[in-house]
């Protein structure tokens, strides 16, 4: 057990790492959403961070397994994401296949309402070595019209080949963020097609 975490607040950083967003963590708790966020202020406070971002590169500083936490909560979401993740250093491996097919294989149509950005980007801290091969990715295998890429500035821009004049671009000032915006994009207009 972390030392000078609460249970409670235990029990809600456990849950943030798993990926679940604020709401659902008040409705698995059973406490209204101002106790959650409460709860992760009080965290962020104790281990001088400042952003919820940061809770989760210091608690695996901190050796805080969320797989071994005792709310077990939704483990399979956490798998998903895991493995969509893992997409591009999966077809390095296979050296066949498609993103469309490995994709296919997360069950990620299932879950798709629930997975957002910030789920992606925590595991994309979590395993950062991911990062290189979606911009690898990006670089060399059709994914869907989008595409991420550094900017002279030192941001990322994720953007489309749909839009003219990257009118559908968007810049970012550090990797995490732009490639969770680029995975989520690819992912869903895979799921869409």
């Amino acid at each position: 057990m972390e030392k000078n975490l609460s249970k409670r607040e235990l029990e809600v950083l456990s849950l943030l790492l798993k990926g679940i967003n604020q709401l659902q963590i008040a409705k698995k708790l059973d406490v209204n959403l101002r106790s959650v966020s409460g709860a992760i202020d009080r965290i962020k406070k104790k281990w001088m961070i400042n952003s919820i971002i940061e809770l989760g590169v210091e608690a695996c500083r901190r050796g805080i397994d969320p797989q071994s936490s005792a709310s077990g909560v939704q483990p399979q979401l956490q798998s998903v994401i895991s493995k969509i993740v893992s997409i591009p250093n999966e077809l390095r491996k296979a050296k066949s296949g498609s993103i469309q097919e490995l994709l296919n294989k997360t069950n990620y149509s299932k879950v798709a309402s629930i997975i957002d950005e910030f789920n992606i980007k925590f595991e994309l801290l979590r395993c950062p070595k991911h990062i290189h091969y979606w911009i690898e990715l990006s670089d060399h295998v059709d994914t869907s019209g989008w595409y991420i890429s550094k900017i002279e500035n030192g941001n990322y821009l994720v953007g489309t080949d749909f839009g003219l004049l990257n009118a559908d671009a968007f810049e970012y000032g550090n990797i995490e963020s732009a490639c969770a915006f680029y995975i989520k994009r690819v992912i869903e207009h895979l799921r869409l097609t």
